[in-house]
């Protein structure tokens, strides 16, 4: 069992209840994924191949895991729009592989993902943004490793320079894409123009 304080109470900055929540002690580690693995590997074969079962899959789990979903800081409304955005835009069997690669080992994967998931249409790709200063830390370095390796997601990683935006892969980025940050917050792209690095 874990206790944790009520993530709502905590954001509206109130007194709060102890929730607890049925976790074993492994959840999220290596050791989980190994221990666990054929229910998991039944698990992610049971769901469903399109995104309308897929969103009814996540309707039907939302109040079963609010405590789960707390314990992981996930409980706010922004994250449950953005996860069916996901849904909505990201084909079922690739969210599945990202679903896989999570379970692996969680809290050695939950960390490092890009800044913004960019989309227009039926195209979309994941963005890390960079200013001309900055670096990559250690679990972008990995996540960008894992995803060349095992998660072949759409990537790319833009550089914000002064008179510019470049972006080092792929082509180029339409000046009216939205975005969607880390936090779940619908973003509007400025008017830009983003060209290959050389």
């Amino acid at each position: 069992m874990v206790g944790i304080l009520d993530r709502h109470a905590y954001d509206q900055r109130r007194p709060s209840e102890v929730i607890w929540i049925r976790l074993p002690s492994d959840f999220g580690s290596p050791d989980y994924s190994r221990r666990r693995a054929k229910a998991i590997t039944k698990h992610l074969s049971a769901i469903g191949e399109t995104r309308v079962e897929l969103l009814e899959l996540f309707d039907d789990w939302l109040a079963p895991s609010v405590g789960l979903r707390q314990y992981l800081w996930a409980h706010r409304r922004e994250a449950i729009e953005t996860a069916r955005k996901l849904i909505e835009l990201i084909p079922p069997v690739v969210l599945k592989t990202v679903l896989g690669y999570l379970f692996l080992n969680y809290w050695g994967h939950y960390s490092g993902w890009p800044d913004l998931l960019v989309y227009r249409a039926n195209q979309w790709f994941l963005a890390e943004v960079k200013s001309w200063r900055d670096k990559l830390n250690e679990n972008q370095k990995r996540w960008i490793e894992d995803n060349h390796r095992y998660l072949h997601l759409p990537f790319k990683l833009v550089q914000v320079a002064r008179g510019g935006v470049y972006c080092q892969h792929l082509e180029e980025i339409q000046s009216r894409a939205v975005c969607w940050d880390q936090c779940g917050r619908k973003l509007e792209a400025p008017k830009f123009g983003v060209h290959p690095s050389a």
